[in-house]
């Protein structure tokens, strides 16, 4: 199963203007790095497959800290604090992901379905 927990699309630094999303995905095919992180299309600066744990080692977890997508920090910062496993990470953010969906223009949603 792949899913997009985040896209980012509006104005951010090196966004050329949302050309160029701020995503965050998960993939259960991928067993020790099931966490994609990317700013940009495919493999774009800091894109990635990562463990919760690589999200962290790299600092990558703190693209996420913003309004768009506090919700998903939030979820992934609870889940380090109290040694969650990838897994029961990617559970808990998709509880949370129909209260939570990026609003993406229909468009782009194609394209960001075939990333994650």
């Amino acid at each position: 199963m792949k899913t997009i927990f985040v896209a980012i699309i509006g104005d951010w630094d090196g966004g050329h203007h949302g050309q160029y999303p701020i995503l965050l995905g998960y993939s259960s095919d991928r067993k020790e790095a099931p966490f994609s992180s990317s700013q940009g299309w495919g493999y774009g600066f800091s894109g990635n497959f990562y463990s919760l744990e690589g999200l962290v080692k790299y600092d990558l977890i703190e693209e996420y800290n913003r309004k768009e997508s506090i919700w998903a920090y939030e979820i992934l910062k609870h889940c380090i604090a109290n040694r969650l496993n990838d897994h029961e990470a990617s559970e808990l953010l998709l509880e949370s992901l129909n209260d939570n969906s990026p609003i993406v223009p229909d468009e782009l949603w194609c394209k960001l379905q075939n990333y994650a």
